[in-house]
């Protein structure tokens, strides 16, 4: 509990009793100003210790700060030598908080450059603005942004008064027949913050029913579309993550944008559809706003069976649509699903990898299909203007070859690979739009990350679905000498009737595809070579994998994964 009072109009002051030091929880504790400070204030906060509780020196952190709050922590400070492993006795914990300036005040012209005599800018010249400081800072300055709690070990929530309470409870079965999470994953959200017209959430919401769920579908963007796409635009553009992306791309890019053109530039790589050319094969109607924030699904709509009707997701990478979908039950959460060594969860509140259901729904309220994602994962917390930010500034490095499709950030003591996607253009050439961006969690701290330098994909592992009429029997992903001709896959009639493989396919985990053709008859096991004709054209991976099996009508028949390949190794999924 914080006790506090306003000092004068212009001030807040207030003292916590009892802040716990605890690094390796990464507990925050919530502080909220009574009464707020006006909705457009630039806060300062000055905190410092009021008792002597241990030996081991506290630092303070704060982080978050908005007119209505902050957030504060402390871990023990090593030095001197000596080690500490981030506990700390309660210590009280004073703050001041003072209005410096508002929004209405900062300089609206080129970013980093000098403003009218008396008046602050933003950025300001101070800002360490550079490639290793970019993302944090636009983490720090993401004033929407909403504070996350998990549970903690005994399974009460660290901070109870966090705007969203976040339920990962077990780790996914890998398998989309079985849920074990018995609850939803968001067990609240601020909705009074997430619905408030004066912040850009609001418009953000607005933008998610302009796209059609399958991908196949053509889609139009009508006049009403592009006004909510402009209003949506209007309300980010002077956002301090904006402002910041901005900055740092012209600053440190080589770019000489002005808001206006780097509001054309987001409106084209963001909203403007496009078609993709990928793995042989062609994607109308993309855009990067639907493919991250929205998803885009695969299924047969025409399916004509009494069974389930199930297909695939991709992209979803947006913490905001998944709980707007949790609430109306067109999602189901399955499980947490990362690759953390020797860890079963990551320990941070602000990103989850997960197993998840999307229910597609008819106008009469019946599920019409059920799009399975095997592995997917997004921000938990940032604004619709923090996200993109990242994402714009990725893809302009990626523009001026500073990455190819991964960049490795850190952010408040997280690492993570951010994944961005361009656009492939009809020759294999990297596009002018996104095509997509997530997040790929690795380690707290100074915990070990892997070294891989590797091309990044959407990762997805333990994905199993061969007990079909073909199964894939065999690969060997790495034979001895060179790859070229001498990978192979096996595929297995299980049957007792011929099937014909005219107009079937094998694809990797880019989705790059084998064509197939000929008969297997009843019970027949039937070897087929992977040409790698170009590198457009399916590849198996030495170290890991992904072979799915293609049928003439698109649809999915088999799916495995495979883990490290020795040379000359035959891996077998059928006993």
């Amino acid at each position: 509990m914080t006790t506090q009072s306003p000092l004068s109009s212009q001030q807040r002051v207030g003292i916590i009793p009892a802040l716990k030091a605890d690094r390796q929880s990464n507990t925050w504790h919530t502080v909220k100003f009574d009464p707020p400070f006006p909705q457009d204030t630039q806060v300062a906060v000055i905190p410092m210790t009021q008792t002597y509780n241990g030996h081991e020196t506290p630092g303070l952190r704060l982080r978050h700060v908005t007119p209505e709050g902050f957030e504060i922590r402390f871990d023990e400070v090593v030095a001197g030598g000596r080690s500490a492993d981030g506990a700390h006795l309660d210590e009280a914990v004073a703050w001041i908080a003072y209005p410096v300036s508002t929004q209405e005040d900062d300089t609206q012209g080129t970013p980093g450059t000098p403003g009218t005599p008396g008046v602050p800018t933003f950025p300001p010249e101070s800002l360490d603005l550079t490639a290793d400081t970019i993302y944090q800072l636009l983490w720090e300055h993401d004033e929407n942004q909403f504070s996350v709690s998990p549970r903690n070990s005994s399974g009460d929530w660290e901070n109870p008064e966090a705007d969203i309470l976040l339920d990962e409870q077990v780790k996914a079965a890998g398998k989309r027949e079985i849920d074990l999470a018995t609850h939803p994953l968001f067990h609240k959200v601020n909705e009074a913050k997430l619905f408030d017209k004066d912040r850009t959430y609001s418009s953000f919401i607005q933008l998610l029913d302009n796209y059609a769920i399958r991908a196949a579908d053509p889609e139009m963007t009508d006049e009403e579309e592009v006004q909510e796409q402009q209003a949506f635009l209007a309300k980010i553009i002077k956002t301090k993550p904006m402002q910041l992306a901005r900055t740092y791309i012209n600053q440190n890019l080589g770019e000489s944008l002005s808001e206006e053109e780097f509001r054309t530039k987001l409106q084209r790589i963001w909203f403007e559809l496009y078609t993709n050319h990928y793995g042989g094969k062609s994607t109308e109607f993309a855009s990067g706003f639907e493919h991250v924030f929205v998803g885009e699904g695969k299924f047969d709509i025409h399916s004509g069976s009494k069974k389930e009707n199930f297909g695939k997701i991709s992209g979803y990478h947006s913490w905001v649509k998944f709980y707007l979908d949790e609430k109306n039950q067109r999602v189901n959460y399955l499980g947490y699903k990362y690759d953390l060594k020797g860890e079963d969860g990551s320990q941070n509140p602000n990103v989850v990898t997960l197993q998840m259901i999307n229910n597609v729904i008819d106008m009469q309220g019946n599920v019409i299909a059920k799009l399975f994602k095997p592995k997917g994962g997004f921000f938990v917390g940032p604004s619709p203007e923090c996200e993109m930010a990242m994402a714009t500034v990725a893809y302009y490095e990626s523009v001026h070859g500073k990455i190819t499709d991964k960049r490795r950030i850190t952010i408040n003591d997280a690492t993570y690979n951010l994944v961005l996607y361009r656009s492939t253009n009809p020759n294999g050439s990297r596009g002018e739009f996104i095509r997509s961006f997530f997040p790929i969690f690795l380690a707290m701290d100074d915990g070990e990350t892997p070294d891989n330098d590797e091309p990044v994909v959407e990762p997805i592992d333990e994905v199993t679905n061969n007990n079909g009429d073909v199964v894939i029997f065999a690969t060997q992903p790495n034979p001895e000498g060179s790859d070229e001709g001498n990978e192979w896959v096996e595929l297995k009639n299980t049957t007792s009737n011929p099937i014909d493989l005219s107009g079937w396919k094998l694809q990797d985990k880019l989705d790059r595809p084998e064509d197939i053709s000929g008969t297997l008859q009843p019970q027949e096991v039937k070897r087929f070579t992977i040409s790698r004709a170009n590198y457009t054209t399916m590849q198996l991976g030495n170290s890991s994998g992904i072979i799915a099996l293609i049928n003439a009508a698109g649809q999915e028949v088999a799916m495995v994964s495979y883990g490290s390949a020795s040379s000359g190794e035959v891996i077998r999924f059928v006993s």
